[in-house]
Parts: C-alpha cells; sequence; structure tokens
C-alpha cells in the first residue's frame, strides 16, 4: 500500500498477482455501494471447456464484447491471444467516458492487452484526470506507462494477496466513501 495522503486522490486502483481475487475485489465493492451509480467495464474470463481461451468485455449496460482471444487472426498479440481492438474501442472506452453526471467509474482492467489500444489509453488518462472517481484494477508488473499510472499523485494503490484479501473490501469501501464525499 502506497502512503500517500488520501486528500486530493480521487483514483483507488487495486494490484497484485493474477488470479488473487482483483476482479471479485471490485464487485464485492460495488455490492456494497448499492445506492452509487456507476459506469465503466469488468474483464471476465472465456472458457471452452477447462481451457481459456480468451477474455470477455461486459459493461455497466450489459454490452459485451471481445478483448482477446486464441481464435482471432489479427491484432497485437499477448501469449496466445490476439487482442480486438475494435471491441476495445467500440465497448470498454464509451464505456469509462464519463457523461456530466457521472461520479463514479469502473476500469477492469488495466493491462497489457488493453493498453495496445491507443482509443484505451487516451479515454484512460481523460478519466483519471477527471473530477470523477475511478475505482479499478492494474496490472501487477506492467509496462512503462502502466507504471507511470501506479505511480501518479492521484493515485491510491492497493496491492492485495491471499493473506488480505478478506480485509480489503472494507479497505477500498472506506477509501472510496471518503473520495465520493469530496467530489
Amino acid at each position: 500500500m502506497t502512503k500517500r495522503k488520501l486528500q486530493h486522490i480521487t483514483n483507488l486502483l487495486v494490484t497484485g498477482p493474477p488470479g488473487v481475487g482483483k476482479t471479485t475485489l471490485v464487485q464485492k465493492v460495488l455490492e456494497s455501494l448499492k445506492d452509487i451509480r456507476w459506469k465503466g467495464f469488468f474483464t471476465r474470463e472465456i472458457r471452452e471447456g477447462s481451457k481459456r481461451t480468451g477474455f470477455e468485455i461486459i459493461t455497466h449496460n450489459g454490452k459485451k464484447g471481445i478483448l482477446a482471444h486464441v481464435n482471432i487472426s489479427s491484432g497485437p498479440k499477448v501469449g496466445r491471444y490476439r487482442v480486438n481492438l475494435r471491441d476495445i474501442a467500440d465497448i470498454a472506452v464509451p464505456a469509462i467516458i464519463p457523461s456530466r453526471d457521472d461520479i463514479f467509474i469502473i476500469i477492469d482492467e488495466i493491462g497489457t492487452m488493453e493498453m495496445h489500444s491507443s482509443a484505451f489509453r487516451e479515454a484512460l488518462f481523460h478519466v483519471l484526470d477527471a473530477p470523477v472517481v475511478v475505482f479499478g484494477t492494474v496490472k501487477e508488473h506492467g509496462d512503462y506507462t502502466i507504471e507511470k499510472i501506479k505511480k501518479r499523485p492521484d493515485v491510491y494503490l492497493l496491492r492485495i494477496t491471499p493473506q488480505n484479501r478478506n480485509e480489503m473490501v472494507q479497505e477500498c469501501l472506506t477509501i472510496l466513501q471518503r473520495y465520493l464525499h469530496e467530489i
């Protein structure tokens, strides 16, 4: 956890190793903030049987797209997956652009696949600078841009581990409620 003061920080990002429960944490926090209107997106694994074949984008209003998949033939390659830049631009990006009334934006996740999209990067920096509360997940070990995001003075970074994940919901709620009162 960073040691920055909370004042002037409106972006709460959670990092940790793959599979530790970052997305689950964000979903549990949202369940506890039922009265807060939010927008944004989640990513979810696509499985065929027991094999992971890709990742799906799911927005706040139920719109779905493919983030990356083994059966996509073009686009940037990340491991065995090809990134679907069109769905990132057409589905994920509009989901994180705040309208006049939005104050709470969910971004799951800021990772290698998403960062291949220039439209996503541009929208991400726009929303991180906007007068909204951003709550999201970020890759634990990323490229220069991801590391730069994690070091921004307006970002409070929490690291989730198997040992602390049960306490993290309350910690995130405490921080987010403070942010929401400041906006």
